[in-house]
């Protein structure tokens, strides 16, 4: 009925067990779990449990390490709204183990301990279970016709074995969803390069849906991966079409944010597609009278009211509770058609050990005072739900820079990913950038929780800048912007032509393609210029054959041919490697010599040059064990040169 998590590992033996907050616990003496060891305490303090028994209920003593999530066993009281400490809200965990391959859902409801009060029944979202699994969510789950949601693909390797070039399928309305479902973006990331057994990895999508209201939205699909393999097919949760929308942003926030001078802000949107006007919106805030340790605390004082941040039009006030309650009240009613957008800071929000969800309840007025609307007043309960993640991620790039703007030149960005104090290895990141190109748009974290990536920069006889955001699940987080500086050397850019587009195991190739020399200094290729692919485990890299080497004129495009295993240039053909993974890869410059996992272009002048670059290959090579009716088929088409023609 409430977690916390271990701060320092303990034996089978210890008596001391220090946590990172007792809060939502009962108060002792009472019992707790570790993974499947029952204690007994019979006191805390506000980061400890004391006066331990080990091995309660029959379960037996065990080491367990830091960061070890405890649960509360003892069901606990929700005080009633207008009460001295009301408007409770609680969040109760149940642990599960699949023992099967399938789908499953669950359905749960709270009672009271007389069970005269009783919840609505709730139906979880379903939860597919196997080697390769793929979860959909949708949010919000209440919308007016016309509105956009957001999808969100949750994919998971329980494998064995690494999952290669990661896709979605296209998206289909589920079953008994009579909506008009309308892509607008997305997937993204399209794809994911590799997700390590116990990794996983996220796609999201925008889509509009248009219905009437009670209609309901939905949407299915699966990811696929090479081999092939394919997830089994899921159902995202179903949404359902109102006269009224009302949705929060953001819907996600990592644990313990905000601060009074930087306060955690949410923005409530509310669209009225009704046919009379609303008067007022009230919005329940998590009780604020223990305020210190749920950590939900408004950024003002009760007596200040809340004009600072109502939106023109509106006026808001703080009806301190508790329950607290924003009240905005419109000088000019939200007319039928319209939206109005409410934001609320915080100067803390609730800290957790595990992803928790906190529900703000939301009661809109509709005024029924002026022709045709004429029925007096009528409210409309309804509710939003953020996520407080545990996941917490920092970012980071280096060099300090600018690095020049030579097409070449890299930072390193690097993602860490925590989970409270514990490294969180095998997750996918995903990757995105205003300007220049990633080695990666996915990396999968280590075993410090770090995930990288190369910010390779653009080719830009002025300065420019980048900012790079850095997304896993509901977190997101972005540098600050990057600089290049203006390069005006030689530089040598992919001028599209990839050919062959595909290549057999086993089999000797040879690639050729463009380059187009941007300045107007003259640039020697030597034949240790090499293009490079990989599946993460195997490598095809051929070096520049003799008769392409030389030199390439300023402003000039120069066919290459790659089929040298040796910068001796022979041109005989490379073998593809029999174990590469069949699929479809994208060379993109990671700036690995040929002896190990190289990707992309390096074009070599002398070992003293400084006209040596990496470039990324924006076409596509297909690998499999046969290239029947493969053609050229699948390569990008680049807009690689324009003018204007008067």
């Amino acid at each position: 009925y409430a977690s916390t998590s271990l701060s320092t590992a303990i034996t089978a033996t210890s008596t001391a067990i220090t946590v990172g907050s007792t809060s939502g616990f009962a108060v002792s003496p009472s019992s707790i779990q570790i993974d499947s060891e029952k204690i007994w305490y019979t006191g805390m303090t506000a980061t400890s449990f004391t006066g331990i028994t080990r091995g309660y209920g029959g379960t037996t003593p065990a080491s367990h390490s830091t960061g070890a999530v405890i649960y509360r066993l003892s069901p606990f009281s929700l005080n009633a709204a207008g009460s001295l400490l009301g408007g409770d809200t609680g969040t109760i965990t149940w642990k599960y183990m699949a023992n099967s391959a399938g789908t499953v859902n669950f359905n749960a409801r709270a009672s009271d301990s007389t069970g005269t009060a009783n919840s609505l029944s709730k139906t979880s979202n379903s939860v597919t279970i196997g080697d390769f699994t793929s979860v959909i969510g949708i949010y919000p789950e209440t919308a007016v016709n016309n509105q956009n949601v957001t999808v969100s693909m949750t994919v998971q390797n329980n494998g064995p074995s690494a999952l290669v070039n990661v896709a979605p399928s296209a998206l289909t309305a589920g079953a008994g969803c009579l909506a008009t479902h309308t892509l607008v973006s997305g997937p993204s990331p399209a794809s994911i390069s590799s997700i390590a057994p116990g990794g996983s990895g996220v796609f999201t999508w925008t889509y509009t849906v248009a219905g009437t209201a009670g209609t309901s939205y939905c949407l299915s699909g699966y990811a696929m991966a090479n081999g092939p393999v394919s997830s089994v097919a899921s159902t995202s949760n179903t949404g359902i079409f109102s006269n009224f929308s009302t949705s929060i942003t953001p819907a996600s926030i990592s644990s313990g944010t905000g601060t009074a001078l930087a306060p955690q802000t949410f923005t409530w949107t509310i669209t009225n597609a009704g046919t009379c006007p609303i008067s007022r919106v009230e919005i329940t805030i998590p009780t604020q009278a223990t305020c210190a340790t749920t950590g939900w605390c408004l950024n003002i004082a009760p007596a200040t009211g809340y004009p600072a941040t109502a939106p023109v039009g509106w006026t808001g006030t703080l009806r301190a509770g508790p329950p607290d309650t924003i009240r905005f009240t419109g000088a000019v009613n939200l007319l039928p058609g319209a939206s109005a957008t409410l934001p609320v800071p915080f100067k803390s929000t609730q800290t957790v050990t595990t992803d928790t969800y906190v529900n703000f309840p939301i009661t809109l007025r509709e005024a029924k005072t002026v022709a045709p609307c004429t029925a007096g007043l009528t409210d409309y309960a309804g509710s939003t739900e953020i996520t407080v993640t545990a996941n917490g991620m920092t970012i980071a790039s280096a060099p300090v820079g600018p690095v020049p703007a030579d097409g070449s030149s890299a930072y390193t960005i690097t993602a860490t990913l925590k989970n409270g104090l514990t490294p969180l290895s095998g997750k996918t990141i995903s990757f995105s950038s205003t300007n220049g190109s990633l080695s990666s748009a996915t990396a999968v974290t280590d075993a410090n929780g770090v995930a990288t990536v190369k910010l390779i920069a653009p080719s830009s006889l002025a300065a420019l800048t980048a900012t790079v955001t850095a997304s896993y699940l509901n977190t997101a987080i972005t540098t600050a912007p990057l600089s290049f500086s203006a390069y005006a050397n030689v530089n040598l850019a992919y001028w599209g032509g990839l050919t062959p587009s595909c290549a057999v195991t086993g089999s000797p190739a040879s690639f050729s393609l463009n380059v187009k020399n941007t300045s107007a200094t003259a640039m020697a290729l030597a034949s240790n210029s090499f293009f490079a692919f990989n599946d993460g485990v195997n490598t095809y890299c051929a070096y520049l054959n003799s008769g392409s080497a030389g030199a390439v004129a300023g402003g000039s495009v120069k066919a290459l041919t790659f089929g040298s295993s040796s910068s001796a240039g022979a041109g005989a053909g490379v073998t593809v490697p029999a174990p590469f993974a069949a699929g479809k890869y994208t060379p993109m410059s990671n700036a690995t010599p040929c002896t190990g996992l190289a990707s992309g272009l390096y074009l070599y002048e002398s070992a003293t040059s400084l006209n040596n670059q990496y470039r990324n290959i924006t076409d596509s090579v297909t690998v499999g064990t046969s290239c029947a009716g493969a053609g050229n088929v699948g390569n990008t088409l680049n807009v690689i040169d324009w003018h204007e023609i008067k």
